[in-house]
């Protein structure tokens, strides 16, 4: 996707995300995070879940369910997806209930 390193794209666009593993201690990494609308029943409703883009080496392992906080908010992984060549993941989450 960027040909290069993108530590200087996340050094610039990203901000402090902590991964709070199950039965293993947190993971501080960066993110870019962005709330698109999203569509729903056949646009009936919108959704405005958070999406964020990362390191998948950062991140390695993270999966639904798991706890994730952005600054002092709490959101609960909804999906992940690899990117292109898999070194960058896309995170759905949703704030905790």
């Amino acid at each position: 996707m960027f040909g290069a390193d993108p530590s200087d794209f996340f050094a610039d666009f990203g901000v402090p995300v902590v991964w709070l593993p199950p039965a293993a201690p947190a993971v501080n990494g960066v993110a870019i995070v962005d709330q698109p609308d999203i569509e729903l029943d056949g646009g009936r409703a919108k959704s405005r879940e958070r999406k964020l883009t990362a390191a998948a080496a950062t991140f390695a392992g993270i999966d639904n369910g798991h706890p994730l906080r952005l600054g002092s908010d709490e959101y609960l992984v909804r999906s992940v997806t690899r990117i292109d060549d898999g070194d960058l993941i896309e995170i759905l989450v949703g704030r905790k209930p």
